[in-house]
């Protein structure tokens, strides 16, 4: 509520308010600049706003950031995995930083993500499209109630766009919470349910599809 992120004197997020219900796939839609990256940002705590608040479940995430963010997946700019192992070796690599994960669900999230296949090839070996996905799958290693996307075509081809929307639509029938941002109207208006508009840090619309 009214988050707001200053840098100098610079405002990159100006009182923004923003509600988005369980079960809802959000566009969070607004050009490059706008202050999407940085109001998602503060989303899962890695930078702090300069006034106001986050809540997640209900809950204000400055008092227990690890018991609610243990609640969330996110996939913010590009995934920093290891190029000379596989697939499957960097999700249990991610998994063992919280502890480690059943082999079982690194099964299930590579299927989600259409990875099963490639899952013994090396990381270096897959196309920008396939890295985008293992960070998804990545992402719901811990079986998250809300999956935060932050541009996730940014970059793709035309085939890789597509394969992105799919898996968001795939990931919506899973009855996640999706809040996905883009700079492409076009795109974000095919799988979402409600549309955000940020403009200068600041929300100037909000949509819901039709």
């Amino acid at each position: 509520m009214g988050l707001t992120k200053a840098y100098g004197n610079r405002l990159a997020v100006k009182g923004l308010n923003l509600e988005v219900a369980r079960g809802e796939v959000f566009g969070f839609l607004g050009p490059n600049g706008a202050g999407k990256t940085t109001t998602i940002r503060m989303l899962v705590n890695l930078i702090k706003p300069t006034f106001g608040e986050v809540r997640l479940f209900g809950q204000r995430l400055a008092h227990k950031p690890g018991n609610i963010l243990s609640r969330v997946g996110a996939l913010i700019e590009q995934p920093a995995f290891q190029s000379y192992l596989s697939g499957r070796d960097n999700l249990v690599v991610v998994g063992g930083y919280t502890g480690g994960v059943h082999p079982r669900r690194i099964d299930e999230v590579l299927d989600v993500v259409g990875l099963r296949e490639r899952s013994i090839d090396r990381y270096s070996t897959y196309s920008l499209g396939m890295k985008q996905r293992l960070g998804v799958a990545a992402a719901l290693l811990s079986d998250p109630e809300l999956i935060i996307l932050d541009e996730p075509g940014n970059g793709l081809d035309p085939a890789g766009i597509v394969e992105m929307r799919e898996l968001i639509r795939k990931l919506a029938q899973l009855n996640k919470t999706i809040f996905v941002s883009s700079h492409i109207l076009a795109e974000i208006r095919q799988f979402c349910t409600r549309i955000g508009i940020v403009r200068s840090g600041q929300l100037i619309a909000d949509r819901r599809r039709r």
